[in-house]
């Protein structure tokens, strides 16, 4: 016999009566009389389910069970994304095919049973479509003819957080009951648990709202709800929610649950560092970055290297894993990307060293688009470019005062294809080696920047642009050579 857990509320004790059955497994059944009444009840116990193979010709398509009407029947098959505590023999569900996502409120289930209802898992259910606030569930509360769940037999499934950088109601109606990533978004109100002054009391039990936008200007409140199980109070989230202030920059992770508007029920949240936290933050941290691709060398072997830039200051991500076609297509200048990988040092060159494992190691584009220009500045002097670590700065002019080498033994020039070139130029005061690196996109080889450098001599009048990047100096890796008349 197929095991089935079927469900129902008694109309006179208001008792839910439990009934499975298990290919024969062991049942008790025993007769007492409930506390507040004292009509007899029948109580059926069962030992946790073992996955079964389901065979309800009946089960409905994501489709058909969003078309089905609010009150009938319905039976779906998903598998389980997330779920809440288990409290009086019930415990709440999220559940996700490969069309869309489900709720299922206060399914009964003893705690052995919720023990074997775990995360991938799929799982059938049957019981009413209800709507409460706009979220369209499953209410197990609610008796029908056939009501009840069983494991089934299927291949383990995870469905990936679909990615959003907008939290418009238009673009969370989509992934209603499903887990998304929101991307981008800034505090806006400090979280809180009391509505009537908006402070914060973290407790058991108690959820927490806070409210953010997006770059598009939508705002919404957001919410860690303190029964789900990976939300709870004292998890590493909640604590995360609770520390957040007005003004960070954040990205969150949860499901789409509905209370008249999208409200995001959050079950991650990945704080990203400010220019002056990243800087601050220990070398080998997982650091979490939101900048601008400003450069890039080519791409080789999987992998390239970016200058990236936001309004406080530069970057540079060494080593990048990358396919060829999103070199190509996505990591492209002026591209809004976010990066997590681990801060790194070498030779006084502040970096993400993207050959570095960590555990969220990895890139996100964004979508939106920004170039910076070239900050001017007055001298060479090392102070002076120290403010400016991996940002595209522009020189007054400069004089050569040694001609462009290749080669560090006989300051010999043979330029060719991967080969850098060196230049020794001053402002009067200052004197600094400058680089043409090979690789970097605005430099190649047959480049302007390139054949204008090489055909430097002493005592030639330049304006430089570049990125100032650090090799126990700032060194300017020269993207633009204009030679003074």
């Amino acid at each position: 016999m197929k095991l089935k857990k079927l469900f129902a509320i008694s109309a006179i004790a208001g008792v839910a009566l439990l009934a499975s059955c298990n290919n024969g497994g062991e049942t008790t059944t025993e007769t007492k009389a409930p506390e507040t009444t004292t009509e007899t009840v029948t109580e059926t116990t069962t030992k946790a389910p073992e996955p079964t193979t389901t065979v309800a010709t009946n089960v409905l398509s994501y489709d058909e069970y969003i078309a089905a009407e609010v009150g009938s029947e319905v039976t779906i098959e998903a598998y389980i994304t997330g779920r809440t505590t288990w409290y009086n023999n019930a415990a709440s569900f999220y559940l996700a095919d490969d069309n869309g996502g489900y709720y299922v409120y206060n399914l009964p289930c003893t705690e052995e049973e919720y023990a074997s209802l775990v995360i991938a898992k799929k799982l059938q259910v049957t019981g009413a479509k209800a709507e409460w606030k706009g979220e369209v569930e499953i209410n197990c509360q609610t008796v029908t003819e056939n009501a009840g769940w069983q494991l089934c037999d299927g291949e383990v499934f995870n469905p990936s957080s679909a990615n959003v950088t907008s939290i418009a109601k238009e673009v969370l109606d989509n992934y209603k009951n499903r887990a998304v990533k929101a991307l981008g978004l800034t505090v806006t109100k400090a979280p809180y648990t009391n509505f009537e002054d908006f402070t914060l009391e973290p407790k058991a039990g108690a959820d927490v709202y806070f409210e953010v936008k997006d770059d598009a200007g939508n705002v919404s409140t957001f919410v860690v709800e303190a029964y789900l199980e990976n939300s709870q109070y004292g998890s590493d989230v909640y604590n995360a929610v609770c520390a957040l202030n007005v003004g960070d920059r954040i990205d969150l992770e949860g499901f789409v649950y509905y209370w008249e508007n999208p409200q995001l029920q959050v079950t991650g949240l990945t704080k990203v560092f400010s220019y002056d936290e990243y800087i601050a933050a220990a070398v080998n941290e997982e650091v979490t970055i939101q900048a601008y691709i400003a450069s890039r060398t080519t791409w080789y072997n999987n992998a390239a290297s970016f200058y990236l830039a936001d309004d406080n200051g530069g970057y540079y991500v060494y080593n990048l894993p990358c396919t060829e076609d999103e070199y190509n297509n996505l990591l492209v200048k002026g591209a809004f990307v976010e990066i997590t990988g681990a801060k790194s040092e070498w030779k006084g060159e502040v970096e993400i060293n993207g050959q570095t494992a960590t555990e969220n190691a990895g890139y996100i584009v964004l979508g939106a688009s920004k170039t910076y220009d070239a900050i001017l500045v007055d001298d060479i002097a090392k102070a002076t470019l120290d403010l400016y670590k991996n940002q595209l700065v522009k020189t007054k002019e400069l004089t050569v005062t040694k001609a462009p080498y290749t080669n560090f033994e006989d300051f010999t020039l043979a330029p060719k294809a991967g080969t850098d070139v060196y230049v020794e130029v001053t402002d009067g005061t200052n004197t600094f080696l400058f680089v043409v690196e090979a690789y970097l996109e605005d430099s190649l080889y047959d480049s302007s920047t390139y054949k204008n450098v090489c055909a430097l001599h002493v005592g030639d009048k330049v304006v430089l642009e570049g990125f100032i990047y650090y090799w126990e100096n700032p060194q300017m890796q020269i993207t633009k050579c204009d030679i003074l008349a």
